[in-house]
């Protein structure tokens, strides 16, 4: 049961605004850095994602210019407290900000330095035109870690694919070669799933229970019901209902649907259709809906 103290802490960013600065980095190649997808996710959505609660200003970085007055030269509102944050900083946790929070009010700092970024009091951020060697203090470090260049991005991707692996595994889902596995950050997957090898899970897809992705599907944007088996076939953008089963070698795609307990054999491409409960389709068809 949660706490008056719970309740408290889980909305502590009622009290804060943002302002996410937007960074590039030269040493990587990719145009508008900050929407560059990691896991199904823009990079700067990761640091959206940390608040409930708050407005978010975005703005532009430039690393050559100052950034009190890139910060100041925002619309900086009435909430009691500012957050500067960069976009270049994704795997930062909602509970990490919220310890930010707990922590500059504790101690009633006018600024806290942080290991990528600042905390500001709002009132104290308004009056001045220079910081001058404000307190910083460490939190969760990992969070920090920022992309400057391939390496970083190549190692924060591994570092959030795995926190998306143990988010499920602790929730229930088997996942029998993880070090195999790629699940997008904003897809649903029950407990009771098992998931065999070379299986990737993208967009907003949804599987539930006691289905099992055998080895080396590809499920995108997809509704996956209880009991349903899938091997080594591509499933976009369509409804799989319970009991059904899709053989290897298939492709399943554009709002196709198939109703409860259909099997599909090896080598079927089923386009914009809808396949009745209880339809057996046979090897090699190709059944395009209108």
């Amino acid at each position: 049961m949660m706490t008056q103290e719970d309740f408290d802490f889980n909305n502590l960013d009622s009290e804060v605004q943002v302002i996410l600065m937007l960074t590039n980095h030269s040493d990587i190649k990719i145009d508008k850095l900050y929407n560059y997808k990691l896991y199904g996710l823009e990079m700067k959505n990761y640091i959206r994602n940390c608040f409930k609660n708050s407005p978010i200003f975005e703005k532009e970085y430039d690393e050559a210019g100052d950034l009190l007055m890139q910060v100041k030269g925002c619309n900086i509102g009435d909430r009691k407290y500012t957050m500067v944050l960069f976009s270049d900083t994704p795997l930062l946790k909602r509970q990490t900000v919220l310890e930010i929070i707990e922590y500059a009010k504790m101690k009633s700092l006018s600024v806290l330095r942080l290991t990528r970024g600042f905390i500001f009091e709002t009132n104290y951020l308004k009056t001045i035109d220079k910081l001058y060697a404000p307190q910083l203090h460490y939190f969760d470090e990992e969070d920090f870690m920022q992309v400057f260049n391939n390496k970083q991005l190549g190692l924060i991707s591994d570092i959030l694919r795995n926190r998306i692996l143990d988010f499920n595994m602790k929730k229930g889902v088997i996942l029998l070669s993880p070090e195999t596995t790629k699940i997008d950050i904003n897809a649903s997957i029950e407990a009771g799933v098992t998931i065999f090898g070379n299986n990737v899970i993208k967009g907003k897809s949804i599987i539930e229970t006691n289905s099992q992705l055998k080895e080396n599907n590809v499920i995108c944007d997809s509704v996956i019901k209880n009991n349903v088996i899938i091997a080594n076939s591509h499933i976009n953008n369509s409804f799989i209902e319970e009991n059904c089963e899709v053989s290897p070698f298939c492709i399943i795609e554009n709002n196709s649907l198939l109703e409860k307990g259909v099997k599909v054999n090896s080598f079927c491409k089923i386009s914009k259709a809808v396949i009745k409960s209880g339809a057996t389709v046979e090897s090699f068809s190709n059944i395009i809906g209108e």
